[in-house]
C-alpha cells in the first residue's frame, strides 16, 4: 500500500509539473503573440498564466528562455512537415505544395503569422547562439531555395528568376493574408466577403487559390 501511494503521488507530482508548464507556454504565448518579446512582462506572463513568478523562472531560466520554447513548440511542427516535403525531389507540383503546406499551418494556427513577424522584429537584439527553431528554419529555406533550382534546371520554371526571391515572395504572400485580412474584410471597395467564420474560410480558399494561379501563371515554362 506503502509503494503504491508513493507511486501515486509521484504521478501526481508529474501531472502538476507537465500542467504547469503548459498553462506557462500558452500564457506566454498569448503575451508574445500580442505583445512580442519587449512588451511581454513576466508579470503579465504570470498573471495569464495563473502562476506566479516564482514558479516561471523555476521552470524557465529567463524571458528569453521562454520565448525559445514557445517559438520551439508552435514552430518546429510547422518547419518539420515543409522539410519533409522539401526533402523529395522536384516536380511540377513544387511550388503549389510549397504554398498550400504554409498556408495551411498559419490557417490551422490563429496567432502564428503575428508570433513569426514579432520573431523577425525582436530577435534582431539577441546576440545568443540560433535556437533550434532559426536552425530549423534556415534549413527549410535552404530545402526550398534547393528544389526551386532544380526545377529551373529541370525546364518546369523559368531560369531567369532568382531562387531566393521567389520563396521569399511565396512566404511574404501568405503570411500577408493572415496578418491583414481583417483590414480588407472592412473595405468597401474591395469584393471581399465579410468576416463571419464561412466567409472567412471561402476568402481564405479564393485567396490562397488566386496566388498559386498567379504564380504559377508567372513562372511556369510556356510550352
Amino acid at each position: 500500500m506503502f509503494m503504491n501511494n508513493t507511486r501515486f503521488e509521484k504521478n501526481a507530482r508529474i501531472r502538476d509539473k507537465e500542467a504547469s508548464i503548459q498553462a506557462i507556454l500558452n500564457g506566454a504565448e498569448h503575451c508574445f503573440v500580442n505583445k512580442g518579446f519587449d512588451g511581454a512582462s513576466m508579470s503579465a506572463i504570470g498573471r495569464q498564466a495563473g502562476v506566479t513568478q516564482s514558479l516561471i523562472h523555476y521552470h524557465f531560466q529567463n524571458k528569453e528562455t521562454l520565448w525559445n520554447e514557445v517559438k520551439r513548440r508552435r514552430l518546429n511542427a510547422c518547419f518539420s512537415k515543409q522539410k519533409q516535403l522539401l526533402e523529395q525531389a522536384a516536380n511540377e507540383n513544387i511550388i503549389t505544395q510549397i504554398i498550400t503546406l504554409y498556408f495551411r499551418t498559419l490557417q490551422s494556427n490563429p496567432g502564428l503569422s503575428r508570433l513569426l513577424g514579432w520573431k523577425t522584429l525582436d530577435e534582431k537584439q539577441f546576440k545568443s547562439d540560433k535556437s533550434q527553431d532559426e536552425v530549423m528554419e534556415t534549413e527549410v529555406t535552404r530545402l526550398a531555395v534547393k528544389r526551386i533550382t532544380e526545377a529551373q534546371q529541370q525546364g518546369i520554371i523559368r531560369q531567369d528568376l532568382n531562387p531566393s526571391y521567389l520563396v521569399v515572395s511565396m512566404f511574404a504572400l501568405v503570411t500577408h493574408w493572415f496578418n491583414s485580412r481583417e483590414n480588407y474584410f472592412n473595405r468597401p471597395e474591395l469584393e471581399i466577403w465579410p468576416s463571419s467564420q464561412n466567409h472567412t474560410n471561402k476568402a481564405d480558399e479564393e485567396y490562397l487559390n488566386t496566388i498559386i494561379q498567379v504564380t504559377l501563371q508567372g513562372i511556369l515554362v510556356k510550352t
